[in-house]
């Protein structure tokens, strides 16, 4: 079986733009200039960009590259895991060539439809599926985030500049209302038709009736509330990344119908920070990055002191959990200006694959 179609090679010259501007700057001519300029221009080509066709059958492990800001090479890069194949910038093979955007920041399911969050963009492009092709996008928003999906006919959207919540119709693609946060909202969870997002700047998780779009409540954490989660007793878990340098990085867990923190777990060191704080796929164990990955069990006492899978060196900078098979997936950015990789390890934390993905790998999507 072939879920997807064979990428065709393409011969490439590129050299970074660092190493070519130390090149130029060694030519004593003009006229040598222009032959450096000639050389380079001749020797790139343009890959070859096939569509990609998808197998319902078949995992989907979707790897959403933020691409270097203000250049509008953010990409999704489709693996599948059961044949161990990786294919790039899906969303340009399948739409005539068309780029996706700048800063490409999450993705969500709604229905039979893909919404693809793209932050400096400043929209939502909306794809099928069953192959990927546009459907198309929301516009008017500010700089957005996260997608929460409510129904069929209602999501949330959050917002970096905005100082508000987009409320929209996933089905005319239109926004319907706007609630007022005041600043920056990051990682949303629903819970018992109520919403809580990270409200970053505020320091606190605000908690909304999705119902009445109305604010419920104002939880107070430790400084920035970046990520947040739900465990299998149904309550919410919420990471604070202390800011840089700035203030302990915590954990706090969240009784969703007291609306009150019940726990809470601090990094005596503000040099630290905590992120992509996740479940595991039985919702009895958190995940989250801290340089490393940290494993800790949702009645543990305190937080763990050894990583379950170490740095090595990597610059990890965004972790997935599948949520059939508890499968973690970390990407490495690199140095931010060439290919990220992804390594994928099982839930013991044996390594199992590693593969190459877009610039600046910044988060996973499972389907």
């Amino acid at each position: 079986m072939a879920p997807y179609a064979q990428s065709k090679l393409s011969v490439e010259f590129d050299l970074p733009f660092t190493v070519i501007m130390s090149l130029i700057k060694r030519v004593k001519y003009p006229i040598l200039l222009l032959v450096f300029a000639v050389f380079f221009s001749a020797c790139k080509e343009e890959k070859d960009t096939p569509i990609v066709e998808f197998d319902p059958q078949n995992k989907k492990v979707f790897v959403l590259n933020e691409g270097n800001f203000q250049s509008a090479n953010g990409s999704v890069s489709l693996y599948n895991p059961t044949l161990n194949t990786v294919y790039h910038d899906v969303f340009k093979a399948n739409n005539a060539g068309r780029p996706l955007g700048d800063v490409v920041q999450s993705m969500s399911k709604i229905g039979d439809n893909y919404f693809i969050v793209v932050n400096n963009s400043s929209k939502i492009e909306v794809v099928s599926s069953n192959d990927f092709t546009s459907v198309g996008k929301i516009d008017g928003l500010n700089s957005p985030r996260y997608l929460l999906p409510i129904s069929d006919t209602k999501a949330y959207v959050s917002d970096l500049y905005a100082n508000e919540i987009y409320v929209i119709n996933p089905q005319t693609l239109s926004i319907k209302n706007k609630l007022p946060t005041k600043g920056w909202t990051e990682e949303m969870v629903l819970v018992n038709s109520r919403a809580f997002v990270c409200q970053v700047d505020s320091a606190a998780v605000w908690v909304f009736d999705v119902e009445a779009d109305s604010l419920l409540a104002k939880i107070s954490t430790n400084l920035q509330p970046l990520s947040i989660t739900v465990d299998v007793n149904g309550k919410v878990w919420v990471g604070c990344s202390g800011g840089i340098n700035k203030a302990y990085p915590a954990i706090h867990r969240i009784d969703p119908l007291g609306l009150k923190i019940e726990k809470s777990f601090e990094v005596s060191d503000v040099s630290k920070s905590i992120a992509s704080l996740q479940v595991n796929e039985n919702g009895d164990k958190l995940l989250y990055l801290m340089n490393e990955v940290f494993e800790m069990d949702i009645e543990a006492m305190a937080l763990p002191t050894l990583p379950k899978i170490p740095s090595n060196g990597r610059l990890l900078y965004s972790l997935g959990l599948d949520p059939d098979n508890g499968d973690i997936y970390l990407s490495d950015a690199i140095d931010y200006l060439q290919q990220g990789s992804v390594y994928r390890y099982n839930k013991e934390g044996e390594e199992l694959s590693s593969f190459k993905v877009g610039l600046i790998p910044g988060s996973f999507y499972f389907d």
